[in-house]
């Protein structure tokens, strides 16, 4: 009976041990999701405050922009409003200045005479080519013809693709003045303002320019204008360059 007892004895205290080691594991499962709990509430916490922030971050980022807008939009009716009154002025001012006129209108005359004198040039090249060819070929008239076309071919083809380059790189600095200047309208409308309002100081400052100079009028304001172009445009063109 004694032995029997000792034994019930032993399977009750190992029985207790489990029910401790038991409570134990359940003791610690429950720290560790705890634990989770707490770390997944403070992650939650940390996501909201996130989202938070980049709504706040989205909001002043879009005030900024409009404001930006805003500010270029005035700038640019600004500008406007100068080109207008600067056409104005220069319309006044060379309406009394016919001399100024008929000057303006003589330039286009003599780019017509010069065009007219490059292609002659062009063809007196072409046939002094297509006359040596010949002579140093020994042979009649079409060889000499037919090499000096190939040549010229060639050679437009060259050109021709130097003006797509060139076309190419002013198509992605008009791109990034669009992306970068609101539109581009701004510089634009600054660029054009400044060549118009050249134009009036080119026509007011007429007697002193001719003292310097016996060009044209017109192309000196074509020159003062293509260089305030580049002026404004400078970051652009140097940006489209370098990524060229």
């Amino acid at each position: 009976m004694e032995l029997k007892n000792q034994e019930l004895l032993k399977e009750s205290e190992n029985a207790l041990a489990m029910s401790d080691k038991a409570l134990r594991e359940a003791e610690r499962e429950r720290a560790v999701a705890d634990r989770e709990r707490r770390r997944l509430k403070a992650t939650d916490e940390w996501r909201q405050c996130e989202e938070r922030a980049r709504q706040s971050a989205e909001k002043t980022a879009e005030i900024a922009l409009c404001n930006e807008k805003k500010t270029k939009s005035r700038y640019t009716f600004l500008f406007v409003g100068i080109m207008i009154f600067t056409t104005i002025l220069a319309i006044l001012n060379a309406y009394n200045r016919r001399n100024v006129l008929i000057e303006c209108g003589q330039w286009f005359i003599d780019r017509g005479r010069d065009i007219q004198t490059f292609f002659q040039w062009l063809v007196y090249l072409f046939r002094e080519c297509a006359g040596f060819f010949t002579m140093l070929t020994v042979s009649s008239d079409g060889l000499g013809y037919i090499i000096a076309g190939v040549i010229f071919a060639t050679g437009l083809m060259l050109l021709g693709i130097a003006i797509c380059g060139l076309t190419k790189i002013g198509g992605a600095g008009a791109r990034t003045a669009k992306r970068h200047n609101g539109g581009g309208k701004l510089k634009a409308v600054i660029t054009v303002s400044i060549s118009i309002s050249l134009f009036f100081v080119c026509l007011f400052f007429y007697e002193m320019i001719k003292s310097v100079t016996s060009r044209n009028i017109f192309s000196v304001w074509l020159m003062l204008s293509l260089v305030i172009t580049i002026v404004v445009n400078l970051r652009e063109i140097g940006r489209e360059i370098k990524r060229w």
